[in-house]
């Protein structure tokens, strides 16, 4: 079993961009597939090294995780709604998290961990976290995700694409860049 000495341990993820609308036909339908961003991060957390679990105890008590009481499941979903308007939507842990005034410290905690994360020597995998039910529920969600943009989703690449040390930092990468701009079109626009 490994250890975590930075506070992270069993993340997935995935991180999808359609830069441009097309359709798809599956089984003789079309769907109309939009330009979009879907983001999936999901971390489990402790006080290994770093105080993760402590920075987040009362987030989680917030935003509970319907697996591993420690996990963290933080996704950003982005559409075309018009020609020109996108909207973007968080969650966390499955329930909306919306950027307001309200929740700046945690939007600004989650940018931290999301840096954090961008380093992939900041978290490990459990050797038996994929025979784990939390693992499952994840890469459900995740497979969900890509369901969307694929037809015959072959399950064991998408598993080895969402535990991926370097697509998870980039994912992190990707999701910090993002809480940043929206936090800043937030202040500029409000």
């Amino acid at each position: 079993m490994n250890v975590s000495f930075s506070g992270l341990k069993n993340a997935t993820c995935t991180y999808i961009v359609n830069s441009a609308p097309y359709q798809r036909t599956i089984n003789q339908n079309t769907y109309n597939i939009t330009n979009s961003k879907d983001i999936v991060l999901n971390v489990q957390l402790d006080n290994n090294g770093d105080n993760d679990l402590d920075n987040f105890r009362e987030i989680l008590k917030k935003y509970p995780s319907d697996g591993d009481k420690n996990s963290l499941s933080f996704t950003y979903a982005e559409k075309l709604i018009s020609n020109d308007t996108k909207k973007g939507e968080y969650s966390l842990n499955g329930k909306k998290l919306e950027l307001c005034d309200g929740n700046l410290a945690l939007f600004s905690k989650l940018s931290k961990l999301m840096d954090k994360m961008s380093d992939r020597k900041s978290f490990v995998q459990e050797e038996t976290y994929t025979n784990t039910p939390d693992f499952v529920r994840k890469i459900y969600v995740i497979i969900s995700t890509f369901a969307k943009y694929l037809s015959g989703t072959d399950t064991s690449a998408v598993v080895e694409y969402a535990l991926e040390p370097k697509r998870i930092s980039a994912a992190a990468n990707h999701m910090q860049k993002q809480i940043q701009k929206d936090m800043t079109d937030y202040f500029t626009e409000g």
